[in-house]
């Protein structure tokens, strides 16, 4: 057979097979996708991607708040029979985060165990933290703690000292524990004087005690030099105040009435 011939032959075999197709078993290859089609396809998978990044980033960001609120409670706040008092959670959470006045309020819940634990030591460090943060009641608070000796070793100097903090801080109770302090030489050194000065400040500041003690030094001469009028003054600063005993003060220092006398008819 000539060359002619053979190659003749080749071309008719080729035409047959693509008239009756591509023999079974054999899969053409995938059509290859327009410029339109390759650039609609790359945009689809840059959004499932960044939807999955939307989604870790949700989730990441949830997680990291839930953190730091679970970080910003305090654990032993919410331990024990009150786990579920959101007063304190609330508390805790202030605390946690500088003010001093959740400090004060927490630790009134520690003190009296509502909806916490009752924890005394607990209470005094809290207090301890209000005072620190210049929250005054809680000097005052703490004040009573180690005058009494509860949640801390009994201390009548300290206690005076924090009295002091407190007093000058505005809390016009504690000056009248200074008072107090002052005029019975517990925790300081005695000093009537220094005694009149804070029933001064108390009574001024609106508690009635206070300007009873300073009306009794005032009508005896106990650390000030003996003053009826402003002795008479001060006790009925304190009756108006509701104060009992300086209303008996007051009573007594009433002028009696003239008696008349009868006439016979």
């Amino acid at each position: 057979m000539t060359p002619t011939a053979l190659n003749l032959m080749v071309l008719m075999l080729g035409l047959q097979l693509a008239a009756c197709g591509a023999p079974q078993g054999i899969k053409a290859p995938p059509a290859m996708p327009s410029p339109e089609e390759e650039s609609s396809v790359e945009g689809s998978s840059g959004e499932e991607g960044s939807a999955e990044e939307d989604r870790e980033g949700e989730s990441s960001g949830e997680e990291g708040s839930a953190e730091e609120d679970r970080e910003g409670e305090s654990r032993p706040a919410l331990a024990g029979p009150g786990g579920g008092n959101k007063g304190a959670a609330f508390h805790a959470k202030a605390c946690a985060r500088g003010v001093a006045e959740g400090c004060f309020n927490l630790g009134g819940l520690f003190l009296e165990g509502r909806g916490v634990d009752k924890d005394l030591a607990r209470a005094a460090a809290l207090y301890t933290r209000a005072c620190d943060g210049g929250y005054s009641s809680g000097c005052n608070s703490l004040g009573h703690l180690y005058m009494d000796g509860r949640g801390v070793s009994k201390d009548e100097a300290r206690a005076a000292t924090f009295y002091t903090r407190a007093c000058d801080g505005g809390e016009a109770l504690s000056c009248l524990y200074l008072g107090t302090l002052s005029s019975l030489s517990l925790g300081v050194v005695q000093d009537e004087a220094r005694a009149v000065a804070f029933f001064t400040r108390a009574c001024e500041g609106g508690v009635a005690n206070g300007c009873y003690n300073l009306g009794v030094r005032l009508q005896e001469g106990l650390g000030v030099r003996r003053d009826a009028a402003r002795a008479a003054s001060s006790f009925a600063r304190g009756c108006a105040m509701g104060h009992p005993d300086s209303c008996s003060k007051v009573a007594a220092h009433q002028p009696l009435a003239p008696k008349q006398e009868r006439v016979e008819p």
